[in-house]
């Protein structure tokens, strides 16, 4: 297991510290986090991005990690509905 150290505002160790009196460890919600964040990237650099097509059918697509942004703008511009995760 890595190490790696973060800086952080004032205002999100603020709320990190909201999540320790929650019960949370501060290093168990970062990692919580971390591995919630990059479940959808593939060891190949590929993102998987889930999507609402205009119709109402999901549908899904692996994009390189460079292009995440253009794509989601794209099938936006086209009426996509793109489910974020956080």
């Amino acid at each position: 297991m890595k190490t790696i150290a973060v800086p952080l505002s004032d205002e999100l160790k603020r709320k990190l510290d909201v999540m320790r009196t929650r019960g949370y460890t501060m290093n168990g919600f970062v990692r919580q986090a971390l591995e919630t964040a990059l479940a959808d990237v593939h060891p190949n650099g590929h993102v998987t991005i889930r999507y609402r097509k205009p119709g109402g059918h999901w549908a899904t697509r692996a994009v390189p990690a460079a292009l995440v942004e253009k794509t989601i703008l794209r099938l936006e511009d086209q009426g996509a509905e793109i489910l974020r995760s956080v």
